[in-house]
């Protein structure tokens, strides 16, 4: 993972914590997503932020609230870098118990 997650909030913000990755796996793994749509979720690192974003509104009106459960889905560093946190945590899924 090229994204770097520290213990420190203070130095990397809440979003790049590493309780806060831990967090978002263990809600992903709570939702239980059929695995097409982890599939999906797997694959939202291509899409483009328009495709996206219908994406996730299709999710909310299946039941899934995934901003309202994991947060937001991308966040910006203060180098303007882009960094998609929810791909992290489905990543992590079969990783961190």
């Amino acid at each position: 993972m090229q994204r770097r997650y520290s213990r420190d909030e203070e130095d990397c913000g809440k979003t790049f914590s590493y309780d806060a990755l831990v967090d978002r796996v263990h809600h992903l793994r709570e939702l239980r997503l059929p695995q097409r749509q982890m599939n999906e979720l797997l694959q939202s690192y291509t899409m483009g932020r328009m495709e996206f974003t219908l994406w996730i509104q299709k999710m909310r009106e299946k039941g899934y609230d995934l901003i309202k459960i994991l947060g937001e889905p991308l966040y910006t560093d203060p180098n303007q870098g882009l960094h998609a946190v929810w791909f992290d945590a489905a990543k992590l899924l079969e990783f961190i118990p």
